[in-house]
């Protein structure tokens, strides 16, 4: 709402604030940002304009709220106009949801003086009345202020249906803090003004008029200092010099009195934000949203935001919806016997056998792809007079089937049910889409799993950290445990009371390049039945993972705070974090200090120089939350189990190509798996 009022008495020095904002640690939910004698050009037409067609970010300088400040605020604007060119300008900033900001943002968003509001004593009991006329309000006013229908009834109902008699009973707490009388000065008993504490003992220096005599305001749009402070100031003038600055004193004592319960009455009649409509959203109550919305987390300083986090992306982020791959489903399933084989040999899915040595054999070479003249399906035939086999594309393929029976498909329904698999579609709608048996889909996942993880274990070994002498790499490196299983009698030897066998796993990752993410199966010690795990990593397991992947690479390490890590490896600067949080005794209370999860740390490196960059693990946890959300535990995929460690693979290689197209991934990897089986 916007509020066109000539300027009134009450001045910005009349204001309940004090100047008690530093640069100190403490929260505020609202604040005063006040600026004097403002030079400059302003439309208001404009500003006001801005304001009803909510372009905050548009404002003019002096009233856009400055810093990187992301917490919800409501902010109502006072602009005073003094001599040509000069404003005087107040924002009353309160944060929403009764966040608190610190006095460091608050700063940071203060265009002049940012002041404290302090509303003294009493304030309970002026709050519980402005609540009261809040209810009053909802229950007579309209609803609606398109065209100004709440201002106008707010006109006529304070000032045109409110008789006299009504209008004191409805201001009586206004009368009723002024005594129901004017002030008058008694000159004779006092020549100092009274301080605010002294007040009630020089009660006997002043006498009073009936409130009746003077011209009070009627309205809270009026300012009720107007002609009251008129007709005391006449009266000022017409003592002698010398007892004026003693009658002044009293005078601003009188302001200061009715300034607070004058500007409740503006908050009542004018800010009074409209009843609110069905939100489907309401704010949190609790969890983290309510936890983010209660502290400034996103608030960071201009030095935090100028270190990324990854140093060196390489490339931005495709989203799903953008991203097409090379094959589509209705193109698989409408495709010709003869075209569903050249597509998936296209791709490198199924190997091409024209001209390669017979398998079968081992002498003979492979024709093309022909028909024996009994059926349609098309085979590749040996030409030896001895062998004359006939082979089908499939042949020892490491997932595709020739088989007959509820487990036989064609290929154009297998190479559909790869591509819902490589979008991890759960088996169980595999088969309501496809109607593929339950038991050949099983063991089709089977073998993707399988050739995945022979296929990473082959490339693991090529991937390197760093090695750049002057380009220093920046890697994570951390662990996690999937899964634990209870040991029998019988096999737990020695160990008899540790019953509990854990499955662990380590992991390092380059930042910016998710496909040097390198795993590590673990060897964590045997636990309890009740215990929570088993553990961080050991050194036993981690010097020998370190020594091969990150020593002699120049990479900066980034870990928890496991004491492993603290191992000194030669070319590696190592930084930590703690993510758990520490109970500490400060100032003889005990508090808890908050886990960190990212922080700057400086570093020098061997030949002299600085680097400054983000510890913290948040690349290497994400990687584990992708695998997690791949895996399904049950009685075959459990800890120590071979499926396990081949769904862990697997989901190892999608995260290396979780920005690319699967199926041509695929390809690849089926052509690593045939390059011992074709020869040519």
């Amino acid at each position: 709402m916007v509020v066109n009022k000539p300027v009134g008495f009450v001045k910005v020095g009349d204001l309940p604030a004090r100047d008690e904002i530093d640069d100190g640690i403490k929260k505020k939910v609202q604040f005063l940002d006040v600026l004097l004698e403002y030079e400059g050009a302003i439309d208001l037409k404009e500003v006001e304009t801005m304001f009803l067609q909510q372009r905050y970010e548009d404002l003019p300088p002096p009233i856009k709220v400055p810093g990187n400040n992301v917490t919800p605020f409501t902010m109502q604007l006072v602009v005073l106009p003094l001599a040509e060119g000069k404003w005087n300008i107040v924002k009353h900033i309160r944060f929403a949801d009764g966040a608190k900001v610190m006095n460091s943002t608050i700063k940071s968003m203060s265009v002049g003086r940012a002041l404290e509001i302090d509303y003294q004593k009493n304030f309970k009991d002026g709050s519980r009345a402005l609540q009261k006329g809040f209810q009053y309000i909802r229950e007579n006013g309209p609803q609606d202020n398109s065209t100004g229908q709440f201002t106008s009834w707010t006109e006529e109902e304070v000032s045109v249906k409110l008789e006299k008699d009504e209008c004191e009973r409805k201001f009586g707490s206004f009368k009723k803090q002024l005594g129901n009388r004017v002030l008058h000065i008694d000159i004779s008993d006092s020549s100092t003004p009274p301080s605010p504490k002294a007040s009630s003992a020089k009660a006997s220096a002043v006498h009073t008029s009936p409130a009746d005599e003077m011209d009070i305001a009627s309205s809270p749009m009026d300012d009720p200092m107007e002609n009251l402070t008129q007709q005391l100031e006449d009266e000022i003038n017409a003592i002698p010099d010398e007892e004026q600055e003693t009658c002044y004193g009293w005078l601003a004592i009188l302001k200061r009195a009715v300034v607070r319960i004058y500007v409740p009455l503006i908050f009542l009649s004018f800010l009074m934000a409209p009843k609110e409509k069905f939100n489907p959203f309401p704010p949190p109550k609790k969890g983290v949203r309510r936890m983010i919305a209660k502290r400034p987390s996103a608030i960071k300083s201009a030095i935090w935001n100028k270190i990324p986090y990854v140093k060196n992306n390489n490339g931005g982020h495709v989203r799903m919806e953008k991203a097409k791959w090379r094959r589509t489903i209705q193109e698989l399933l409408s495709a010709s016997n003869e075209n569903i084989i050249e597509i998936l040999t296209a791709d490198g899915i199924l190997p091409n056998w024209k001209g390669c040595v017979c398998p079968h054999c081992q002498s003979g070479k492979l024709g093309p792809l022909t028909s024996n003249g009994r059926d349609d399906i098309l085979r590749y035939r040996c030409n030896k007079k001895g062998c004359q086999r006939y082979l089908l594309p499939q042949h020892l393929h490491p997932f595709f089937t020739a088989t007959n029976g509820p487990e036989g498909h064609s290929l154009q329904m297998q190479a559909a049910a790869l591509l819902l698999r490589l979008l991890n579609v759960p088996l169980s709608n595999i088969h309501l889409l496809t109607h593929i048996n339950h038991k050949a889909l099983e063991k089709f996942n089977r073998n993707i799993l399988l050739m995945r993880k022979g296929y990473v274990q082959k490339a693991e070994k090529e991937i390197k950290f760093g090695g750049c002498p002057r380009a220093w790499k920046e890697v994570e490196a951390d662990e996690a445990t999937f899964d634990k299983k209870t040991l029998s009698p019988q096999e737990l030897g020695v160990n008899h009371d540790k019953p509990v066998l854990w499955e662990q796993w380590g992991a390092i990752v380059q930042r910016g390049a998710p496909e040097t993410l390198v795993l590590t199966k673990l060897n964590p010690a045997m636990t309890v039945p009740r215990a929570p795990g088993p553990g961080a990593i050991r050194k036993v397991d981690w010097k020998p993972l370190a020594l091969k992947h990150i020593a002699n690479r120049n990479v900066i390490l980034h870990t928890d705070s496991a004491r492993s890590y603290k191992m000194k490896l030669p070319g590696v600067v190592h930084d930590a974090v703690v993510h758990k949080k520490k109970r500490v005794k400060k100032n003889g209370k005990w508090v808890w200090l908050k886990p960190t999860f990212v922080r700057i740390s400086k570093h020098k490196l061997p030949d002299g120089r600085r680097i400054s960059c983000k510890a913290g693990t948040q690349i290497v946890d994400r990687a584990w939350k992708f695998i997690k959300a791949r895996l399904s535990r049950n009685q075959y995929v459990k800890a120590s189990s071979l499926l396990l460690a081949a769904q862990i693979r697997s989901a190892q290689w999608e995260y290396w190509n979780r920005q690319r197209d699967l199926w041509l991934c695929t390809g690849h990897v089926v052509a690593s798996y045939m390059e011992g089986i074709v020869k040519r």
